[in-house]
């Protein structure tokens, strides 16, 4: 739009569309995405991950997903998943992310996605910007493994 208006002979509209545009892009932070499948978040990865974020000034984007086909098969073991203790875990653990991500004053996006993680992870890496750092808590026996061209760490929550 600038150059529209630059082209036109409007300088001053022209320079404010790039002075706008300039600080929109120096107060976004870069974003750690932090990912779990099935199980949920834990709260001592929500403590890592927070912390984490809090010390490098990254915003959170928290994806926690509930993939077909985990353990089980068929539809009604699916919606198994987004029921009773599970569904109610799940609400508990976004609450506390949200909680302590607030506490350190991160700003913290969160999403219940029903897809396969590593598809979806390299989407959401190809459309949001500035995501810096992929944390994946384990919990599952297979490693989901990514090749963003950025770090990905593999986290497993502390048992008891």
């Amino acid at each position: 739009m600038a150059v529209a208006f630059a082209e036109a002979g409007e300088w001053k509209t022209a320079t404010q569309l790039l002075d706008d545009w300039q600080s929109e892009t120096a107060s976004t932070n870069p974003k750690l995405l932090f990912a779990a499948a099935d199980e949920g978040f834990s709260s001592s990865v929500i403590d890592y991950t927070v912390n984490l974020a809090a010390r490098l000034k990254f915003d959170i984007l928290a994806l926690n997903f509930f993939q077909p086909g985990f353990g089980k098969t068929g539809l009604q073991n699916y919606s198994e998943k987004f029921s009773g203790k599970r569904f109610a875990r799940s609400k508990e653990m976004q609450a506390l992310l949200r909680e302590k991500s607030r506490e350190l004053g991160i700003h913290c996006e969160q999403a219940l996605m029903k897809d396969d993680m590593r598809t979806t992870i390299r989407k959401v890496h190809k459309l949001v910007r500035r995501i810096e750092l992929v944390i994946i808590q384990r919990n599952q026996n297979g490693d989901p493994y990514l090749n963003l061209g950025i770090p990905v760490y593999l986290v497993s929550p502390k048992k008891g």
